[in-house]
This record gives structure tokens, C-alpha cells and sequence, in this order.
């Protein structure tokens, strides 16, 4: 054997394991990317979450003020963007961890109620609206929501100031 086919192999064999040392920087610089990329989409859908939750709750006080104000058709038509809204959001991944605190599905069923209520009132004009009830209920709603909103933005904070 000559010393070039000696120093060839030897150095055939230094590239082999400086390969396997590359791949394993590679893997792990994938995994780590991957665990950002899951990261950073967690805190986006939370945060989309939470301005969607943040801007029901200021439509149900519009829809309070509607109803005060005895302007039904306008509460009507908020209240099925209100609805519409949160059946979105219960869809949402983020959602499912909020959805014992917010119980989505019941302000959906107590906002149907209202709905109905409202329609009635537009169809027969018969005032038998009970604007006190109604907006107590809506304040229970809306009082609920912003809980959540800011419970959340404190443990995003306090995440934050973690990291």
C-alpha cells in the first residue's frame, strides 16, 4: 500500500464522521425550529383568541346601549354578529382550553334566546322587552369574556418576562 491510499482513507473516514456531526446539528437545529415554528403559532392564534373574545365583549355592550336605547333592529343584527363570532371561535384550537371558563356554547344559547326575543319585538311591536333582564344577562356574558381576556394577557406577560 502506498501513503497516498493510506492518507486518502484516513481522511475518507475524518469526512464520514464530520458528515454524521452535521446531520446531527442539522436534526437538532429542525427540532428546535419546529418547536419555535409550534411556539410562535400558539401565541398567534391565542392573541387572534383573545382580540376576537376582547371585541365580543365590546359588541355586547353596543348591544346593551341598542336595547336601552330601544333600537331592536340594530341590537338584532349584533347580536347574529356576536353569535356568528363565537361559533367561529369555538372552532378555534386555542379556544378549547378557554372554553370551560368562557362556556362559549352557552352565550351562543342564551344570545339565540335573545335573538328571538328581539325578533318577536320587530314582528308585533308588543314592548314586552325587559331591558334590565336582558342586560344583566349580557353583563354576565361580557363580564365572563373579559375575565378570560384578562387573565390570558396577564399569563402572556408574565410568559414574556420569563423568556
Amino acid at each position: 500500500m502506498d501513503i497516498a491510499t493510506i492518507l486518502g482513507t484516513y481522511f475518507s473516514l475524518i469526512g464520514v464522521f464530520v458528515a454524521l456531526y452535521q446531520l446531527r446539528k442539522t436534526r437538532k437545529a429542525t427540532e428546535a425550529t419546529q418547536i419555535a415554528v409550534n411556539k410562535t403559532h400558539q401565541a398567534i392564534t391565542q392573541n387572534i383568541f383573545l382580540s376576537d373574545i376582547s371585541s365580543v365583549a365590546r359588541t355586547i355592550e353596543e348591544i346593551k346601549l341598542q336595547i336601552r336605547t330601544e333600537k331592536f333592529e340594530s341590537a338584532l343584527l349584533r347580536v347574529s354578529d356576536v353569535i356568528t363570532q363565537l361559533l367561529q371561535l369555538s372552532s378555534l384550537p386555542q379556544s378549547i382550553d378557554n372554553s370551560r371558563a368562557l362556556n362559549i356554547t352557552q352565550a351562543v344559547a342564551q344570545l339565540s334566546i335573545l335573538r328571538e326575543i328581539l325578533e318577536k319585538e320587530l314582528r308585533h311591536k308588543n314592548n314586552e322587552i325587559k331591558s334590565v333582564e336582558i342586560n344583566s344577562v349580557l353583563s354576565k356574558i361580557s363580564d365572563r369574556f373579559n375575565k378570560v381576556v384578562g387573565k390570558s394577557k396577564f399569563n402572556i406577560k408574565a410568559g414574556e418576562n420569563n423568556a
